[in-house]
């Protein structure tokens, strides 16, 4: 019976996050439908061909790496419409679903990763995601992922001797293939240090397993550093896009959503032509001297990028009114309950401090990040698996007492 529970279970979870996936893909169209989609296939397509890392704008360091290489990647081997990438994210989705299952179980034991991985298979938001051709999907698996090589880590600073070391490399190697991938990760490992170091028995230990986790990270990503040093003589550890992504969330075109199509680049400019890396630094600070000269219209907005964040309903406008009663109701009936479960969660597993303390900075760094860049649902999916397992935690503590509960109502009723 154990293991059929251990076994059988996760696996009925992955088929079934498969299917739900696979499902859904089938319904859609094989075209490129976003703009951040057309530069990573445009990316892709000339890295296939032989033409570099270069976007269809002429564009080289514009792009993480990490997504156009996994879309040359499928193209080579023939996986080259959208519907093949879409099938390929599919069983990185399904996956996704099994490590979220390990990393509830690790923390929080078997129940806890059986709900979660079972909410995460009829996740809508994670199955709607499968069917772009964006990083989200894979950005996910890779980000639960760095959380379970955490988790390893961890156990490995209470064990004697220094083997922890050889794990926090390959952590960090993890890590830097993460930011490699989505650039807006390059601050985490600060950001996570002093939850780190709360959650660690040996602060010694701790602290010097996180800073061989950052050298490591260092080296991973210092091929790309070095190859666009090359070509723009700057050192350059994730893209050119900073400046303008800052621009666009802070600048009087700002709306605290997605600008980039409302900015006319070049009158911004002056009409002025510029290379990648003048262009990033002009944007970056047009965006920083708005800011210093803004300062209220930067926290109304700033509060108005974290409400489009946690929205309850998408942001994004449907084409059609079916679809965006659709997405609405998607929304309403599975992220609400999953939010109101996690605050239960927090609550009542705030003793469990080592698991939150894991759970919780990915959550309140993305959070943090998306007040000063654009707020979207969008960038809210690579934290929804950490509140997803909180939110199990709370459903199985919450089954627990119930249980416990019929339990002394049977015992008195039966003495």
């Amino acid at each position: 019976m154990q293991w059929n529970r251990r076994c059988l279970i996760p696996i009925a979870i992955v088929f079934v996050a498969l299917a739900a996936r696979c499902a859904y893909v089938a319904t859609r169209s094989n075209d490129i439908a976003w703009a951040d989609a057309t530069d990573y296939h445009s990316i892709a397509r000339n890295l296939v061909d032989g033409k570099g890392f270069v976007s269809w704008e002429g564009k080289r360091v514009s792009r993480a790496p990490g997504y156009p290489i996994f879309l040359a990647g499928c193209y080579a081997v023939g996986l080259d419409t959208p519907r093949a990438i879409h099938a390929v994210q599919c069983i990185v989705g399904a996956a996704t679903c099994l490590l979220i299952l390990l990393l509830g179980r690790r923390l929080y034991g078997e129940t806890v990763g059986l709900i979660a991985g079972a909410i995460s298979a009829v996740y809508p938001f994670f199955i709607y995601y499968t069917g772009t051709v964006l990083s989200e999907i894979l950005f996910v698996a890779g980000f639960v992922g760095l959380l379970l090589c955490l988790v390893h880590l961890g156990r490995m600073l209470d064990k004697p001797g220094s083997k922890y070391l050889w794990s926090a490399v390959g952590t960090g190697a993890v890590a830097g293939l993460l930011i490699l991938l989505r650039s807006s990760l390059l601050l985490f490992p600060f950001f996570l240090l002093p939850f780190w170091l709360m959650r660690a028995e040996s602060r010694k230990k701790a602290t010097l397993s996180w800073i061989v986790m950052t050298a490591a990270i260092g080296v991973t990503l210092l091929p790309w550093v070095i190859r666009n040093y090359r070509l723009v003589h700057k050192i350059v550890p994730t893209t050119l896009q900073v400046g303008p992504s800052l621009y666009e969330a802070n600048s009087r075109f700002a709306t605290g959503g997605p600008a980039m199509d409302r900015i006319d680049w070049v009158e911004v400019r002056g009409g002025t032509m510029m290379s990648e890396v003048e262009n990033n630094t002009f944007f970056r600070d047009a965006a920083m001297r708005y800011i210093r000269e803004n300062p209220g219209r930067f926290m109304v907005m700033a509060f108005e990028k974290a409400r489009r964040f946690w929205n309850v309903v998408p942001n994004y406008a449907a084409p059609n009114p079916k679809s965006r009663i659709l997405y609405a109701a998607a929304s309403l009936l599975t992220y609400v309950p999953v939010m109101l479960c996690a605050f239960l969660g927090l609550w009542l597993r705030r003793e469990q401090a080592k698991a939150l303390l894991l759970l919780l900075p990915p959550v309140l760094y993305f959070a943090a990040l998306h007040m000063i860049f654009v707020g979207s649902t969008r960038y809210r999916t690579p934290i929804m698996p950490f509140i997803i397992l909180i939110a199990a935690a709370g459903i199985e503590t919450i089954r627990e007492r119930i249980r416990s509960r019929r339990r002394v109502g049977e015992t008195v009723s039966h003495g």
